[in-house]
């Protein structure tokens, strides 16, 4: 995927975004619902012996966007 690109994708957060969106739900900062966020993810891809490749995505950081 290139920037700008939209594409739909699927996979799992780390431990540590998790942890942080936590904390800001329960701290002054607050989450809004509905808001726009910008993601870190790690790909990571494996190729399979019988030649097929599996792509696993994960976020890694979570930063919600200012709204304009």
């Amino acid at each position: 995927m290139q920037d700008g690109t939209q594409e739909i994708i699927s996979g799992k957060f780390s431990h540590q975004v998790s942890q942080d969106y936590l904390e800001r739900i329960k701290g002054d900062e607050g989450i809004t619902l509905g808001g726009k966020f910008s993601a870190k993810i790690e790909i990571g891809t494996i190729k399979k012996p019988d030649g097929s490749t599996s792509v696993s995505y994960t976020v890694t950081d979570l930063v919600q966007k200012k709204s304009e």
